[in-house]
Formats: C-alpha cells, structure tokens, sequence
C-alpha cells in the first residue's frame, strides 16, 4: 500500500462479469478481449476464476460452473476460489448480462488508476535517488505509461466499409500530387522509386551494410531527397556530430569534398558558401539529434515529440546496433530483438517510415567471390531485425570485396561485363509489399557525400537490350 487509502476496485463490477459469464454463454464473447488477463481483478477470488474461465475459452472449452470448477482443481486454485460452494454462490444475486461491457470496463479503469498509483510511487523513489538520470526517468516513466495503456485498449473489428474513407484520402493524395510511380516519400534514386513507390508510411526499412560500403551516405541521401520533395526528416545519429551531417548533406550541392569541410581544409569563402547553402536549404528543414548510446525508451519519447510538435514524416537512425535498451534484458541478440520491434512500433503508431542502418555479421568477410553477397542471415545479432523489417536493403560495393566485373543489366540476358569500381549495390532482399530486385547507383562522386542515379551507354561496352533494361528499372550510363 502506498499510503492508508484503499487502491481503487469496484467488488460489485468484478462479481458482475464474473457470475454473468458463468450463466451466460454468450457473456464471455462480449468481454473476452477487453479482460484478456485476469490480472485486471483486484480480488483475488474473482482474479483466479478468471484465469480458469480465460483458460478453458482458450482451448474452446465450455464455460459454465462444472468446467470452471474443474480448471480451477487443474490449477491448484480451487480453495482461493472458496471452493466450489464458493464459486456456486458467485451466482446468487446475477446482474444483468446487458450490463457485462459496461462492468468489465470499469475494470479496466480501475486496473489503470492501481497501475498508475504503482507507476507515480516507483518513479518518485527514483526521482529522489541523486543517482538516477533524470532525463532516463522521465523517458522510462513516458514509455511505461504509453505501454500500458497500449496493452489494455485495442481497436475494435469493423467492416471493410469503414475502409473506404481512408482508402480514398490515401488515393486522392496521390492524384492530386500527379506522381504514380511514388506514393510514399521520395527515395534518393530513381529506379528505388520505382520498386519501391518510396519510404512508406509505417514501415520500418532495413538498410544494411559492412563498414565503408555506404550505409551512412544512402541515409543522408535519403534526408536531402526527402526535404527536397517537401518532407520534413529527423535525423538521429549515434556517432556523427552535426558537422559531419552538415557536411555531407551539403557538399554535393556544391560538390566540395566533404573531408575538406569536416577538416576545415577549405577557403573561407568556400566555407561561407557551405555555411549559406546549409542554413537556406537543410538548417530549418530536418531535426538532428546526436546521442551515442541512445535508449529505445528516449528514442521513442523524442519521435513521438518531433511528430507531433515539429510534423516530421520520416525518421532515420544511424545506426541499430549503437542503441540500447533502458530495461535489462539477457543476450545481446534479445537486446537487438527488443529494440527492432520498437522500431517497428514507432512506425506504426506515429504512422511514418522509419529507417535504421544496420550492421553485416563480420562472418561475410570469410565468404569468397559471389558467395560475399550478402544474405537476410548475415543481419549481425540479428534477433528478429529481419522478422520485424518491412523492408531489408543490402548495401555493398562488389569493388572492395575483390570483385572486379559485374553485369548492369538482366541475369542471363546481360552478357557483357563491365568494371565494379563506382558501382554500387542495393539488393532488396525482403520486400513485404512488393518486389525483390537488385538497383545499381554510382559511388563515383562519393567524395562529395552522395550516390548519383546511372544510365547504361550500351556504346561504352555494355549490352543491346537497352529497352528490356529500362523497362526493368535497370538502364544505365557508363560511369567509367
């Protein structure tokens, strides 16, 4: 107890829903899904009949006083219920079934108000221990409360009518806007676009790669491409301060090399131009926020805020493997596991696409030739990353893995090779709502922090099929 006053229950409603279902078949159907856990009752003589009635439902067993008697005998649980006298009398003196939603609501409520009491009492100890992060408190203390509430509402079914309304906003967006081939927010290049129709609203996006094969430069990519088409981004980085994004955001615009600008190897009249075209076109378009060893509790806090007071519609983290959780878990993998699902339910609940970069296992490295092709499998510590994605990109550089020549164009149709150097992978490898395929983009301007779109000059030494490729999403210039 907390202090001297009663934690809030109401007996009459936890008796009510109770004796209703036991003489009532079709009580239980109208309750079940709100009173999921018998947790929810605070007498623990109506609780541990719950359980045995929630039990025998789950199996699709009757439910009436001889079962619910039985599974009480199951679960050594039949002298807390008062034995079966006791159980019997829970039907004596039965409120109306016309009633049981209303009861079993009640329930709810003062299940919520207990929980609460418990909530402000934990965070108030914590609050007085100097040695508590008071920012970590306040996310833990916003995340719990978001997730209880979570775990006790759900959306009721409805008919695929009501659909149709949202249907129709969603398609007249479109319309109005003119753009079939891109129905979420623009990708950086042009035949992603067109496998993909865009970063989609609620999707989590994998994006993985190996160390220096690009992963970081298709994130910043993807922030400029979407302010460019009128999005506002966050942009969360574990390990690259604000000059570093600055850097690479704004260099290719001005196509000067990023590592000058990050190591001050430039004029100052080069640097004013960079300053000017930052602070006109990026500076007041994205939010940023540098935070090694960010928490998935923080994380989420500081998006559900950027939503709603900002309007950001595009969330990328650099990179999953650098968060951690707030609460202790076991293994790492469990760690990452836990992680990837609130990433995946930060996309769904502030309806925005989320992406995060992700880490390859060192085990590609062991691999020879076309075998280094990474696989769903390589994800590192991969937990249920791949379970929870929508999407997994793979990021590589067939150069630096020794590969010398590879094919622009259609497997078995492509019969001429061209060098690997400057050309960068994007293999779609999970696609929830559409196509696998396999986008090339060049790398030759990567100096200047940026991928370039490519169209295959079939003259420089490439194949004929220069239609079949476009209509593939595969034509390409020569880049050499």
């Amino acid at each position: 107890m907390i202090d001297s006053r009663k934690l809030p229950s109401s007996e009459v409603a936890e008796k009510a829903v109770v004796s209703c279902v036991l003489l009532d078949k079709h009580g239980l159907e109208k309750v079940k899904d709100i009173l999921n856990d018998h947790n929810y009752f605070y007498e623990h003589t109506y609780s541990v009949v719950w359980k045995a009635i929630l039990e025998l439902s789950r199996k699709n067993e009757p439910v009436d006083l001889i079962t619910v008697v039985e599974q009480l005998k199951k679960n050594g649980h039949l002298e807390k219920a008062g034995g079966a006298y006791g159980v019997s009398a829970l039907t004596n003196n039965v409120s109306s079934a016309a009633n049981i939603v209303s009861y079993a609501n009640t329930i709810i409520d003062n299940h919520m108000r207990r929980q609460f009491i418990e909530l402000t009492y934990k965070y108030n100890e914590m609050a007085f221990d100097m040695g508590q992060d008071v920012a970590t408190i306040m996310d833990e203390c916003e995340t719990t409360v978001a997730s209880m509430y979570d775990n006790v509402t759900a959306d009721d079914i409805m008919p695929a009518s009501f659909a149709i309304k949202e249907i129709k906003e969603s398609s007249m967006k479109i319309l109005e806007r003119g753009d079939k081939l891109v129905t979420g927010i623009p990708t950086p290049y042009t035949y992603l676009n067109k496998t993909t129709s865009g970063w989609q609203d609620g999707d989590l996006v994998i994006i993985a790669g190996r160390p220096s094969h690009g992963k970081t430069i298709t994130a910043i990519d993807s922030v400029r491409a979407a302010i460019k088409a009128g999005h506002r981004p966050a942009f969360f980085s574990l390990e690259m301060n604000a000059l570093k994004v600055a850097s690479r955001l704004t260099g290719p615009d001005l196509m000067i090399d990023t590592n000058d600008l990050i190591k001050r190897r430039v004029s100052t009249d080069q640097f004013n131009e960079f300053m000017d075209r930052f602070e006109s076109t990026y500076a007041n378009n994205f939010l940023f926020d540098y935070s090694p060893g960010l928490k998935d509790t923080s994380f989420r806090a500081k998006v559900r805020k950027a939503v709603k007071n900002y309007g950001v519609d595009l969330v990328i983290v650099d990179y999953l493997q650098l968060m951690s959780t707030a609460s202790k878990v076991g293994t790492r993998e469990q760690e990452i596991s836990e992680i990837s699902r609130t990433l995946k339910k930060i996309a769904e609940e502030n309806k925005i696409p989320v992406i995060a970069l992700s880490q390859l296992s060192r085990s590609i490295e062991s691999r020879t030739g076309a075998d280094k092709r990474p696989r769903l499998s390589d994800l590192r510590e991969s937990g249920s990353i791949e379970q929870d994605a929508d999407m997994v990109i793979f990021c590589f550089q067939p150069h630096k893995w020794g590969i010398n020549e590879v094919y622009m164009g259609i497997p078995g149709v492509d019969k001429t090779p061209v060098p690997s150097e400057g050309i960068v992978f994007f293999d779609i490898a999970k696609n929830r709502d559409g196509a696998l395929d396999t986008i090339k983009v060049s790398s030759k301007d990567v100096k200047y922090g940026s991928f370039k779109d490519i169209m295959y000059d079939p003259v420089n030494g490439g194949s004929k099929v220069t239609d079949i490729f476009r209509q593939h999403g595969n034509g390409y210039e020569n880049p050499f």
